[in-house]
């Protein structure tokens, strides 16, 4: 527990409604008299930003990992690691049998240093500090080494090769488990099925942010109407990701078209009811025995919420907007990253979205009165602990960013990150339209 008297701050209206709990909590009172050490807590609504977690750069090994492979059952932020292949021969995976792998090994120094590189660094290096790893602990062990290759271009063929080295030797899997478990994800992961799918969505949504710039390109909807005639292997929830990318992006400007809008909700139509299996997901949306009317009212009803999804900033006077225009192209600039730029900027420009939310009457005269008074309103960087903490999920490519736009103001200030969840795309399809948000199974 961190014993802090803490200052609450919110961007967001779940956030604001959180926070003024937390300020007013009894608990919390109590816990901050007897504080010694301060602290800023800012919460942050996730469907503000949409545009990454809905998105499949994956910037980083960690969340490609996270997107493709299970969860780890009981678990938000793992996965479960299939490792029948490092057991004795005619071993079989089964969860009622056997305990699958995973990432998280907080009492493995060497594990804990991979998974902190799969979370920061790019693919290639951490695809080369995996490699180092498992070559020194084959070497420590005495297995039959050989190197072979290029030097400096490692790929799962590579990883598989020395990972096969510990099979069936048991003390040599105890002593590295935590490695092997890790670099048992990275190739999963690498010879997915739908590792080139995603590659491939990726492609998708960089030509939509460069195209958004350009009113003479085509319009983003009609980009993903192309891609849904042309494109024959991509699952439905592939669409839906891309219409949450782009409503988030571009906010109220993309339902300007209906005419397009209502020919994707006709296509999605015609492709629900081809399909024989359909996802839980998609159940949820029209029903287990779908029929056109009822796929035709779910689609609709998905629309409404991404209209919906699309005014979540519309509130804001700071951080409005996360598409940045750049000359003829465009771009995504993350909210979490206008967050940090406002709050650790050296000029102190007002927060306007960034709402304090007082504790005490004291802290209320504080910044109620301060336009009155010499008094200057509290800010998020004026205590030695800053925590974020975004309420409703996280991806790892948003903790690089936000612990880059933090180092690039050096400041004198520890930042924490927190939230309820590592995401992976199909979270967002679940979350923010499949499922009973009164009454939810997951936040």
């Amino acid at each position: 527990m961190l014993r802090v008297n803490e200052d609450c701050y919110a961007v967001g209206v779940t956030s604001r409604i959180i926070a003024s709990e937390l300020a007013s909590l009894q608990s919390a009172k109590s816990r901050r008299k007897n504080a010694a050490n301060k602290a800023s807590i800012v919460l942050i609504d996730r469907t503000l930003d949409l545009v990454g977690p809905a998105g499949h750069h994956g910037e980083t090994l960690a969340d490609k990992v996270i997107s493709l492979l299970p969860r780890l059952p009981g678990h938000s932020s793992d996965v479960a690691v299939n490792m029948a292949d490092l057991c004795s021969k005619g071993s079989q995976y089964s969860q009622d049998v056997v305990m699958p792998g995973c990432l998280a090994h907080p009492r493995d120094g060497f594990a804990h240093s991979l998974l902190n590189t799969m979370i920061t660094s790019k693919q290639k290096e951490c695809l080369m500090d995996i490699n180092r790893h498992l070559v020194e602990a084959a070497s420590e062990e005495g297995l039959p080494l050989q190197l072979t290759g290029r030097i400096g271009r490692i790929n799962a063929d590579t990883l598989e090769g020395h990972l096969k080295l510990f099979k069936g030797n048991r003390q040599a899997f105890t002593n590295h488990s935590g490695l092997l478990q890790i670099a048992m994800a990275t190739i999963k992961t690498l010879k997915h099925d739908r590792y080139t799918m995603m590659e491939k969505l990726h492609s998708i949504e960089k030509m939509i942010m460069l195209n958004s710039g350009d009113q003479d390109c085509p319009s983003t909807l009609s980009q993903i109407k192309q891609f849904m005639d042309t494109e024959n292997n991509y699952d439905l929830e592939d669409v839906m990701l891309l219409l949450v990318f782009v409503y988030s992006l571009e906010g109220g400007d993309c339902h300007e078209d209906e005419d397009e809008e209502r020919e994707i909700q006709k296509a999605l139509v015609q492709a629900i009811l081809a399909k024989r299996e359909l996802s839980d997901n998609i159940i949820y949306l029209v029903g287990y025995q779908p029929t056109e009317d009822t796929v035709r009212r779910g689609i609709q009803k998905f629309f409404q919420k991404l209209a919906s999804l699309g005014q979540t900033r519309s509130h804001l006077k700071q951080f409005r907007s996360v598409f940045e225009s750049q000359g003829f192209q465009g771009g995504h600039k993350s909210i979490f990253k206008q967050i940090i730029d406002d709050i650790f900027n050296p000029a102190k420009p007002d927060l306007m979205d960034i709402e304090y939310k007082s504790s005490g009457l004291k802290d209320l005269l504080k910044s109620g009165f301060g336009m009155f008074m010499k008094v200057s309103k509290p800010r998020p960087s004026d205590h030695p602990l800053l925590i974020l903490y975004v309420v409703g999920g996280i991806t790892c490519s948003e903790v690089r960013l936000i612990r880059e736009a933090v180092s690039s103001y050096k400041p004198n200030t520890q930042v924490i990150i927190g939230s309820t969840s590592v995401l992976k795309p199909t979270d967002i399809i679940h979350r923010a339209f499949a499922q009973d948000n009164l009454f939810p199974d997951e936040l």
